[in-house]
């Protein structure tokens, strides 16, 4: 067990060194994501995005069914002093409805499973995290739990970008905004950042950013581990 500080906070974080890490993607997830009131977070893990947010929502909702993190997170929250802002779930997301009613969700964020990236967990605890529901379960549970106007928001690979724009728009949420997330302006984009609303008119804006120009760190990755606003 690793004892980390969340960047951009000063709240602590529990992590087990045999399983998933949090990534850039979650901390670049919680600077796009216009957290307020009340937050699920749909495959919680550590509980990274949930510190991240946790001062600009009113309560924190997680669903992880990895047992072995959910109890870091909770750890991790004892410690922080913010445990009683926070609800937890130890089951699949596909089951969200056997705990939660309708619609009473602000916002819902997720760092998704990368299904069909070829990679494979090496152990049984990392792949009862990250493969153990089917992408749209995800855009499903959001559907079932956001308010009419709330707002979703997730990080995934840029092949994933046609099934989610679908699977969103199946389930009532329209994509607004896509940021493309890009190691400098000569590469391709390998990540992107989607922020949709539920049952609102179409339109959606695409824009993208460089995390480095000529070597050196760009303001936006500046932006992001200061857990400050991007996009």
């Amino acid at each position: 067990m690793k004892r980390d500080i969340v960047p951009g906070t000063e709240y602590i974080i529990y992590q087990d060194d045999e399983n998933f890490k949090y990534t850039f993607d979650s901390l670049a997830l919680t600077s796009f994501a216009k957290a307020k009131g009340v937050c699920v977070d749909l495959g919680a893990g550590f509980g990274i995005i949930g510190f991240r947010v946790i001062n600009r929502v009113d309560k924190i909702i997680n669903f992880e069914i990895n047992e072995k993190a959910l109890n870091l997170l909770k750890l991790s929250a004892e410690e922080n002093e913010i445990d009683e802002k926070i609800e937890n779930y130890n089951i699949d997301v596909k089951n969200i409805g056997s705990v939660l009613n309708r619609q009473i969700a602000d916002v819902v964020i997720t760092n998704p499973p990368y299904f069909g990236s070829g990679l494979k967990p090496k152990n049984k605890s990392k792949d009862l995290a990250r493969h153990s529901s089917d992408l749209i379960d995800f855009f499903r549970a959001a559907d079932y739990v956001l308010k009419n106007s709330g707002r979703f928001y997730a990080v995934l690979p840029v092949d994933r970008m046609v099934d989610t724009i679908v699977g969103l728009k199946e389930n009532h949420i329209e994509p607004r905004r896509i940021l493309l997330i890009k190691k400098n302006c000569s590469t391709e984009s390998n990540r992107f950042l989607i922020e949709g609303i539920k049952e609102k008119p179409k339109g959606m804006k695409i824009s993208e950013i460089n995390l480095y120009n000529d070597g050196e760190t760009t303001e936006e990755f500046k932006k992001i581990y200061r857990n400050e606003r991007i996009g």
